[in-house]
């Protein structure tokens, strides 16, 4: 399985794609962001991560999976559809622009449940700082999930001798410092790690 750092993205580049000053351009290169991201996902919460031959997928599909196997939030989900169906309206349509109504829409989506607002005044702006907030919270996403299934099993037998103990009469309190001196958590990746380019 691959490190927290090989899952990490370059976010300069993520940043440079998103400022382009092209519509199109920025809603293409966000969608093979978000599905670079979405294969990651996959690949983490699947067992046997070679057998899904990922490359050949469509992205609706992979998101349906991402959402069948808890891979990423339910709460990204429409905007995630969205983002897909802006992108394969541009992929399909010479003549393609993405109105501003469009555009909010697209960027409401990915903002609601958040309490993060861009600060930046043009619309075009907006979307692109929203898309970047939607590729920056599934990168943690992703981080946070290798880090559960990489320690789920340090996790799985502290809880078992915790509870144990707790049986055999030592008190809650005692019985989780003991399991902790026994089995000890893993630290959670830091804000270094999750932010390393």
């Amino acid at each position: 399985m691959r490190s927290l750092h090989d899952w990490s993205m370059d976010f300069d580049n993520v940043t440079v794609h998103l400022m382009d000053s092209s519509r199109l351009a920025v809603v293409l290169k966000a969608h093979l962001w978000v599905e670079q991201l979405l294969n990651q996902a996959l690949q983490i919460a699947a067992l046997r991560p070679e057998l899904l031959a990922i490359d050949r997928i469509p992205f609706a599909q992979k998101l349906n999976l991402a959402l069948a196997f808890g891979a990423i939030p339910t709460g990204r989900a429409d905007a995630l559809r969205q983002l897909n169906k802006v992108r394969n309206q541009a992929a399909h349509r010479v003549e393609w622009t993405l109105e501003d109504t469009e555009a909010d829409e697209l960027t409401e989506l990915i903002l609601r449940g958040t309490d993060w607002e861009p600060e930046v005044s043009t619309a075009q702006d907006r979307l692109a700082a929203s898309l970047a907030h939607l590729i920056g919270n599934l990168q943690g996403w992703n981080q946070l999930s290798e880090d559960h299934k990489r320690n789920k099993m340090v996790r799985f037998a502290h809880e078992v001798l915790r509870r144990y103990l707790t049986r055999e009469g030592l008190d809650a309190e005692d019985a989780k410092r003991k399991a902790e001196t026994v089995f000890p958590f893993p630290p959670r990746p830091s804000e270094e790690d999750l932010s390393r380019d």
